[in-house]
């Protein structure tokens, strides 16, 4: 979703599934509490699998594809869920323009993320009531609740019909209602409690969802400051202070990973200040460009 932007830090929650009855191995060199670094290149892990079949191959791929969990390193596991499901790349009628020309749907996760809120919210409604910390299958067989009583009160309120809604922030997004689904208890979840949150795995994706603002740091993106998204060396500057840009301009290229990340202009302005020089290495978070707004 962000050009595949590599993603660096340490590996806090790890499961590459192996199954039972498939002919796959996973090579990877990493397991949890290891670091991804920004000095090589981004891979993780290679998913192999072997069978009689183009179809049952893709099938059996797809299914290991889907079960990898892997927080809070960001991870290509859901795209390229998504990519073996599609049916041109199925049928086999693929060439390297397949990505771009397919990019919308490889790219949708509406209706994962649909899912993986029902998920949540079921989640959390399962924590309120037994204190789980995180779960692997459905709620009614990993939670032990102390009565069901309480079962039966889900939502009630004093003098009004009951409310099943669950308010709490997805994926850095705002805080929303979202209603609870009649089918919770029997509802399928894999999820990792985190200290800032609860993580929530599904068709390979990963979404924290929190209960409480806990002072989210961010910034509105037209505020028009270009940071570095990661660590990484500056190999290119395309412009100059007080330079007039236009909206998708390309103003700083960053290497990291044996990757190059054009960083552009939000919208058309001038160039107010520029921390960015080729050759430069400089750190994730760093303040490189920053453009004001053409009035």
């Amino acid at each position: 979703a962000k050009g595949f932007l590599p993603s660096v830090g340490r590996l806090e929650h790890i499961i590459l599934p192996e199954p039972t009855g498939v002919n796959c191995r996973i090579e990877t060199g990493v397991t949890k509490g290891s670091e991804i670094s920004p000095f090589y290149d981004p891979m993780i892990a290679k998913l192999v699998v072997a069978a009689p079949t183009r179809e049952q191959a893709i099938d059996s791929l797809a299914g290991i594809a889907s079960g990898v969990e892997i927080w809070p390193i960001r991870t290509n596991a859901g795209f390229l869920k998504r990519t073996l499901d599609h049916p041109t790349f199925r049928s086999g009628d693929v060439s390297t323009a397949f990505i771009v020309e397919h990019e919308a749907a490889l790219l949708d996760r509406d209706a994962v993320h649909r899912s993986m809120k029902a998920d949540a919210a079921a989640t959390l409604v399962a924590r309120e009531l037994s204190g789980i910390g995180s779960a692997y299958g459905t709620v009614a067989n990993e939670v032990e609740f102390q009565s069901n009583v309480w079962l039966a009160a889900i939502g009630f309120r004093a003098n009004a019909h009951p409310r099943t809604a669950i308010t709490f922030s997805f994926d850095g997004g705002p805080f929303e209602y979202t209603e609870q689904s009649s089918d919770w208890l029997d509802r399928y979840t894999s999820c990792e409690q985190t200290f800032d949150g609860v993580v929530v795995f599904d068709e390979g994706e990963a979404v924290l969802i929190r209960t409480r603002a806990n002072g989210i740091a961010g910034g509105p993106t037209s505020s028009g400051t270009i940071l570095s998204p990661m660590p990484g060396k500056i190999i290119a500057v395309d412009v100059a202070p007080g330079q007039s840009v236009t909206k998708g301009q390309k103003l700083v290229t960053l290497e990291a990973m044996k990757m190059e990340h054009s960083l552009t202009a939000p919208f058309d302005g001038t160039i107010a200040e520029l921390n960015a020089e080729t050759g430069g290495q400089v750190s994730e978070g760093s303040l490189l460009v920053r453009v004001e707004k053409r009035e």
